[in-house]
């Protein structure tokens, strides 16, 4: 696990921070929506966009609505989901507890040994730059995250507060860190490409497996984390905020037979 930093001992105002989108600006919506009220708390400090870390779950099981994993649910879906989870919920809204190097808490620490590259990735929008639509620009909106089953490539829309559209739907795109060149694998849906037999490994690696009744009506799940990145001129260092919970949503399409 990264090193955390106490800081009650020397005060926030010792340490560069950028702060969080508190747990309680996310309002899941059944399991395949989720709305996201970006506050304006970020403005003079280091920060320069928001990242979203996520992974995906193989499961036997259908759970409606997907809940945190302290309810129970989330072991019923798959035992890595839970694991992952109670690694990371220490640090949702923590004050004390904060983690300068969340990106390797994702990518390296939830780590699958011996699979080094299979963790959380990073996510992407289609045709844009996900950092420049996730700036400062996001403050004091929505972000709508929407994988209903109507809506077969998942989406991130922006609103202002008031519900108005100011970007997107943008559709979601898997990371492209390993992955093969099929554009429509990178979608967030069901799709053969994650049951490929080299699951694992850098072809999906941001797909976890843990299924034990055999291949046949295979629910897939997708968790998506939110957190600030900043960088530091000082010290020529990024600097992360905790993270938040998006939810965990049901892919399209599910269940599906490989």
């Amino acid at each position: 696990m990264a090193a955390a930093l106490l800081l009650g001992a020397c005060g926030l105002e010792d340490y560069p921070y950028i702060y969080p989108i508190p747990q309680s600006n996310v309002q899941p919506q059944g399991n395949n929506r989720a709305v996201v009220r970006v506050p304006n708390n970020n403005s003079g400090t280091y920060f320069t966009n928001w990242i979203i870390f996520y992974r995906i779950y193989l499961s036997d099981n259908l759970i409606d609505p997907p809940l945190p994993g302290p309810r129970g649910n989330y072991s019923t879906i798959n035992a890595r989901l839970d694991s992952d989870y109670n690694t990371v919920s220490p640090y949702i809204d923590s004050t004390t507890l904060v983690n300068k190097d969340m990106d390797i808490l994702f990518t390296k620490d939830l780590a699958i040994n011996p699979n080094p590259n299979q963790s959380y990735k990073y996510l992407a929008l289609e045709g844009i730059n996900i950092d420049s639509v996730l700036s400062s620009s996001s403050f004091d909106h929505n972000l709508i995250f929407n994988f209903s089953s109507t809506n077969t490539i998942p989406t991130m829309e922006i609103t202002d507060l008031g519900g108005n559209p100011t970007g997107g739907p943008y559709p979601l795109l898997r990371s492209s860190d390993g992955y093969p060149s099929q554009q429509s694998g990178r979608y967030f849906s069901g799709d053969v490409y994650m049951f490929s037999p080299t699951i694992g490994n850098n072809t999906n690696a941001d797909v976890v497996t843990g299924i034990t009744t055999g291949p046949s009506g295979v629910y897939l799940y997708a968790t998506l984390f939110i957190a600030a990145v900043g960088f530091n001129p000082e010290t020529l260092t990024y600097i992360y905020s905790t993270p938040t919970l998006i939810h965990t949503f049901l892919l399209p399409a599910s269940p599906i037979t490989p």
